[in-house]
């Protein structure tokens, strides 16, 4: 009986390092598992990090290239303007030299009408005096 007794007791013992290792064992399972789920969670937040980088990189291209795209309108339009400015400037001049032009023949002919006028009064003159004497 006693060896019965002392065989019970090392199949208990047995058993309870059995139980003890089974559960150590499962703690192991569970870390390892948490730790897979730990790193397969900061994968994807380096995933994320990642495509948002590259997403904040593709609108920062996108924004620079239309930034470019208006700046090149911008110059296309401002070179439109001097040209229509340097056109009308040319217009103003020409039409300013025909304006002055005009206003010389115009003093020209005034001129010659008041040159006429007065060869006029002074004729009229002498005769009215001449009529006067005679």
């Amino acid at each position: 009986m006693a060896r019965t007794a002392a065989s019970i007791r090392a199949a208990k013992a047995k058993a309870r390092e059995f139980r003890e290792a089974a559960e150590e064992a499962e703690l192991r399972r569970n870390r390892i598992r948490a730790a897979r789920i730990e790193l397969t969670r900061l994968k994807e937040i380096e995933q994320n990090k990642a495509a948002a980088a590259q997403r904040k990189a593709e609108e920062t291209a996108m924004l620079l290239q239309a930034a470019r795209k208006e700046q090149a309108a911008q110059e296309k339009e401002a070179a439109r303007v001097k040209a229509e400015a340097e056109a009308a400037m040319e217009v103003a001049r020409k039409e300013a030299e025909a304006k002055k032009l005009e206003m010389e023949e115009r003093m020209k002919r005034e001129q010659a009408a008041f040159v006429k006028a007065k060869a006029r009064r002074e004729k009229a003159a002498a005769d009215a005096l001449a009529q006067a004497k005679a």
